[in-house]
């Protein structure tokens, strides 16, 4: 009896409700990623699925969705139809990622969810395995190992089926066998796998779980063991490989400073082709100035030029030439110089920023949000803001509260916001050293007693930017390293974040941009994977586009986008944009009067348009 109560409470810690399975308690590490299981009911097979951040449901705003696809770097999303489970990553944990629900969208009805938390640590997790993702052959097994610092009776579950509670058992066919003489920890070894083997399992002990995912493949056609585990690391402590990989192949890595040379060529070879495009067009445009500009005779500069002719021949007349009595005027208009003289150039996070606005601003998909601005007599400006989300009517807001003392160079920012985190901001500029900036950022949680600081330091001066920003961290402070030089419009970039604890270089980007007065262009390689690109263009005073373009190594998947912008009159302006997505943004702002700005958007998926899923915004921004 006492064993059957004992496996109803695991069931129970482990769904929560029949229709939808998770985990309940996962024990994390900061910085790291974490996948975590839902299982849904067959009858849910083509509903929305979702993931909601927030410790009340009636307040949780949702972080990823399935339809229409908006996966970020932050949070993503995968539906397998076929087992009924849908898998969310969360990738940066900080210590604010602690409280999440798993949803099935349900059409009329209320939705289908299950609630998890995850305890983010700064040392090693309470339950802790350096895989999440383990391969195995058809009659092989395999074995993980698993840190463990709870003292509690240790269960091995398949999600969706049932649970080993002893040293030995099975599952499905495979056996299991939990040895706990480990040091610090145990090892739970899967032998005999069978391709029914493969799906998600939860370790479990005490109130914490942890999703491990099991892939059985057929034994391949060598005479290597079947005994095979490859892991892929979900922390950011990964397991090296490189010299195992380097026995198996008989070759060797490519040494480090051909993988940053390669990067670097590609941004090069991006850059110059981008350039020759530019400056065709920039070209052809001024010999079309040349040829039919008409500007007034006092704003150009003439060459008198006396030519005899005979009376009886006429000659053609070139484009731009006039005749003045027997003297012909050559009118030759100079092309104005499009190099922007750059004196301070921006920071990295600002390059590319102008295509970037054009992308962002202007919109606020699925919000309904109101800003306030005023400031008071004696010069201390308030910034209110408020904002609930249509999709899980979400409230949110915040306080910020900002005073100045010019003379000094000093500023007091004081924030709060409706997750009971208080923030305090002292800025110091221009003081110790003309373009120095330093910046003390704090900040507190009541709920938790989480404390946190940040001493952020830029300087700026002609043709370089510089930036350093030093998490304060018990286990050892981050640093985090930027630079930007320009000049005559060419820009260069580096952006580096180094972990004093792990002493380990965890960011690793560059780019390049060039940049004039209506033209801006700007390639970037983030930790030699990532690449990416924007374009963006002045066409007119009334009208600015912007490209951009992303893609990943080792994937064949191109994100790329267009984007418009277009001043109707001096007080209203409309926006689109369209990406690879189908998903089509219009936003249309108008001032209605001195310090009152109104904003509609509207997000449609061009290949669900029947489907629904669309989205609509409003925004108001009040200033006095």
């Amino acid at each position: 009896m006492a064993g059957c109560l004992s496996f109803l409470l695991i069931l129970t810690g482990l769904t929560g409700i029949h229709s939808l399975t998770t985990v309940q308690h996962v024990s994390v590490k900061r910085g790291g990623s974490i996948s975590i299981p839902c299982l849904y009911s067959s009858k849910y097979k083509n509903n929305v699925k979702y993931l909601c951040e927030g410790y009340y449901w009636s307040s949780c705003s949702y972080a990823v969705k399935t339809k229409p696809l908006s996966n970020t770097d932050k949070f993503s999303i995968s539906d397998d139809t076929n087992q009924g489970i849908f898998t969310v990553t969360i990738k940066h944990l900080t210590v604010k990622d602690t409280d999440y629900w798993c949803v099935v969208e349900i059409n009329g009805g209320p939705d289908v969810r299950q609630s998890f938390q995850l305890s983010v640590t700064e040392d090693t997790p309470r339950l802790y395995v350096t895989d999440q993702e383990i391969t195995g052959f058809v009659g092989g097994e395999i074995t993980i190992k698993f840190d463990n610092s709870i003292n509690g009776l240790i269960k091995w579950c398949k999600l969706g089926s049932s649970c080993v509670m002893t040293l030995s058992g099975s599952i499905d066919g495979t056996k299991v066998t939990i040895a706990t003489s480990v040091r610090k920890g145990f090892t739970v070894t899967m032998s005999g796998l069978r391709l029914e083997s493969s799906g998600w399992y939860l370790c479990v002990n005490g109130d914490f779980q942890m999703p491990v995912h099991l892939t059985v493949n057929e034994k391949p056609t060598t005479n290597s063991p079947a005994r095979t585990t490859t892991r892929i690391s979900h922390t950011p402590n990964p397991v090296d490989n490189t010299s195992d990989l380097a026995d198996q192949t008989g070759q060797h890595g490519f040494p480090m400073v051909l993988k940053i040379l390669i990067p670097l060529s590609l941004l090069v070879f991006i850059v110059l082709v981008a350039l020759v495009i530019w400056c065709g067009l920039k070209i052809h445009s001024n010999l079309l100035t040349f040829c039919f500009a008409t500007q007034d005779e006092e704003d150009i500069t003439y060459s008198s030029v006396d030519h005899r002719r005979k009376p009886s021949r006429q000659l053609p007349r070139p484009c731009g030439v006039r005749n003045i009595s027997n003297k012909v005027t050559l009118s030759v208009p100079l092309p104005p110089s499009t190099t922007e003289t750059m004196a301070v150039p921006p920071s990295y996070a600002d390059l590319g920023k102008s295509a970037k606005d054009i992308f962002n601003k202007g919109y606020g998909f699925g919000l309904v949000k109101l800003d306030v601005k005023t400031k008071s007599d004696s010069g201390v400006e308030f910034k209110t803001s408020g904002s609930s989300n249509t999709d899980t009517s979400k409230v949110a807001g915040s306080l910020e509260t900002k005073y100045k003392r010019s003379e000094y160079g000093l500023t007091f920012t004081e924030k709060w916001n409706t997750d009971n985190t208080l923030g305090t901001e002292i800025t110091v500029e221009d003081q110790i050293a003309k373009g120095l900036k330093l910046t003390f950022d704090t900040t507190f949680s009541p709920n938790t007693g989480k404390k946190s600081g940040k001493v952020k330091t830029a300087y700026k001066r002609e043709y370089v930017n510089l930036g350093c920003d030093v998490d304060f961290d018990f286990a050892g402070p981050t640093i985090h390293g930027a630079a930007v030089v320009g000049y005559e419009g060419w820009l260069a970039g580096y952006q580096m974040t180094f972990d004093t604890a792990k002493s380990k270089m965890t960011q690793n980007n560059f780019a390049i941009g060039y940049k004039t007065g209506d033209f801006q262009l700007h390639t970037n390689v983030n930790d030699g994977t990532e690449f990416g690109g924007s374009i963006y263009q002045k066409v007119s005073d009334k009208m600015e586009t912007a490209v951009n373009l992303a893609w990943t190594a080792g994937s064949n998947s191109t994100r790329f986008g267009i984007a418009a912008k277009y001043q109707l009159d001096k007080d209203a302006s409309v926006s689109a944009k369209v990406n690879n997505n189908s998903l089509v943004g219009i936003g249309y702002t108008q001032t209605l009067r001195p310090g009152v700005k109104l904003t509609l958007s509207g997000l449609v998926d061009g290949k669900n348009i029947n489907a629904g899923g669309h989205k609509l915004g409003l925004g108001l921004e009040l200033e006095a």
